[in-house]
């Protein structure tokens, strides 16, 4: 939201109130209502997310935002200024479901955030041209995700490509090899660890 950092000016340093990422995001939304804008949280699971938002975590709700019929505000710790969130500010945030931080999500936060599963699309591997050329990756996809028994710890397409693909940016050699590509043991399994399934994987 926002923070003191220390200023330079004509050799002397002061210590003043800047606006974080979220507040400036939040002031250029004010000024465009008419346009989208939208925060991309990248494996937001990874921090303590209650403690994060703080008192967002209400500001955010729909009925919350500036301009609502139940408009919410809060005063900031350092500016005391009142700060309230555009309703044209979409938030979005990623994570890994077999990442067990995944389950400790706080049940505040889940009840704000509309949950979207996107699965693994084995259709992409068809016409890629960078596919192990001495291995059929698709039905090696299909048979791994037809034996998880969860769906949401289903195999990506992506960590088995060898070389970038335009569909998946990030996959490369470092994530595949020129052998059979296999799971590592119980990863796949957030909730159960020890289960004995995993050990047919190892």
């Amino acid at each position: 939201m926002e923070g003191i950092r220390p200023t330079t000016v004509n050799g002397s340093i002061s210590y003043d109130v800047q606006p974080g990422t979220f507040r400036r995001l939040c002031d250029q939304a004010r000024t465009k209502p008419e346009q989208a804008h939208v925060l991309i949280i990248d494996e937001i699971n990874r921090g303590n997310v209650a403690r994060i938002f703080g008192e967002l975590i209400t500001l955010i709700e729909d009925d919350k935002r500036a301009g609502a019929a139940e408009a919410a505000d809060c005063q900031l710790p350092y500016s005391k200024a009142k700060f309230a969130v555009p309703a044209n500010l979409y938030i979005v945030g990623t994570m890994n479901t077999t990442d067990r931080s995944v389950e400790a999500l706080d049940t505040a936060l889940r009840r704000r955030f509309a949950f979207v599963e996107i699965m693994a699309r084995p259709d992409l591997l068809a016409d890629n041209e960078f596919a192990l050329p001495d291995l059929d990756l698709l039905p090696l996809l299909a048979a791994i995700n037809r034996r998880l028994p969860r769906p949401v710890a289903a195999a990506r397409h992506c960590a088995s490509l060898r070389k970038p693909s335009p569909a998946c940016p990030g996959t490369g050699s470092s994530r595949s090899t020129n052998r059979p590509w296999s799971l590592p043991g119980s990863s796949c399994w957030a909730s159960a660890p020890s289960n004995g399934q995993a050990k047919r994987w190892r």
